[in-house]
């Protein structure tokens, strides 16, 4: 190979690469997933299951993370949890897994059916819910919710900042 040459073709390989890095599709369907920014977001949802009202608020960033408050009500009993985890988008299936909760993912078909409104569907079984977007500011980590329980001999309370809602 003529040593002149050289300078001309590291340039020309520079330049394929700079156009295969900049223009042509990324094949990861994580990454590419056009309906990712829908799920991005603070979203509330409720649920009856088992003789029990499970009520949650969640957040998911952009960055693939989330935080969901859990508020269940059981009887007279009263179970508040805070989980935070991962969560992703791939091949049409909605991916969730906290570190603290499982090992596995939990993996979810879901529908659209607004941009404020997701129907999620377990893959594993028949657990389903929907979820419904808030406003930003509604989604205080710090305030959101303080429930407490009042018990009196005939009456129930929970104590919860809906105003943070109106």
């Amino acid at each position: 190979m003529n040593p002149k040459r050289l300078p001309i073709l590291i340039i020309i390989i520079a330049i394929l690469l700079y156009i295969a890095y900049n223009y042509l599709p990324v094949k990861n369907t994580e990454t590419k997933n056009p309906n990712k920014n829908t799920f991005i977001g603070n979203w509330v949802g409720d649920k009856y299951e088992n003789n029990s009202y499970v009520t949650w608020i969640q957040k998911r960033l952009s960055d693939g993370t989330y935080t969901i408050f859990f508020v269940t009500i059981k009887g007279d009993t009263i179970i508040r949890d805070i989980e935070t985890g991962k969560w992703w988008i791939k091949d049409g299936k909605y991916y969730e897994i906290s570190p603290n909760a499982n090992t596995e993912p939990s993996i979810y078909d879901y529908k659209i059916i607004t941009n404020d409104s997701i129907m999620f569907s377990s893959a594993s079984s028949d657990y389903k819910f929907v979820d419904k977007r808030i406003e930003e500011n509604n989604f205080d980590s710090t305030l959101i919710i303080e429930p407490s329980k009042t018990i009196n001999n005939t009456e129930k309370e929970i104590k919860i900042k809906y105003d943070k809602f109106e």
